[in-house]
């Protein structure tokens, strides 16, 4: 498979909290431009690190995240997905999510949609949704990405 590249999408720039920085999720970075990053060379660790579940190969280009509105992100060690997304009704919306969701639930897995700081169970053990509500926005992103 060719390797993807994100292109016109900027969605994680976003909907991403960048503690570094002190980005808070669902607000633009402030170094975001028409053509990316305007920091792209010294950016910091947490975004150089980030791939959101696209990238990897989920999904096609319609899932890409600024043509499905949200950032999907998965932790298999956690068995969870998590979705940033400005659009809570995002699976009554996208077949894909619902997708996700059936899958998931299928599997005892968790799939919670996170806007700003309002997480939003969809599925999840009730263990991984309480550890959810009790984090930061920064600490959001790292359910996705950090293990």
């Amino acid at each position: 498979m060719k390797p993807r590249i994100c292109g016109p999408c900027q969605m994680c720039c976003t909907w991403l909290a960048v503690e570094t920085i002190g980005k808070a999720c669902g607000v633009p970075c402030e170094h975001l431009t028409a053509h990316g990053c305007g920091i792209y060379e010294m950016r910091p660790d947490e975004c150089r690190i980030f791939t959101c579940a696209w990238l990897v190969g989920m999904g096609d280009v319609s899932v890409r995240p600024d043509r499905l509105n949200g950032v999907v992100t998965a932790a298999p060690e956690r068995q969870l997905i998590v979705i940033f997304t400005p659009d809570l009704d995002l699976p009554e919306r996208s077949a894909y999510v619902r997708k996700l969701l059936a899958v998931q639930g299928r599997r005892g897995h968790g799939l919670i949609l996170v806007k700003g700081d309002e997480p939003r169970k969809i599925w999840a053990k009730e263990e991984d949704m309480e550890r959810i509500m009790a984090l930061s926005a920064t600490e959001q992103k790292a359910t996705g990405t950090d293990g």
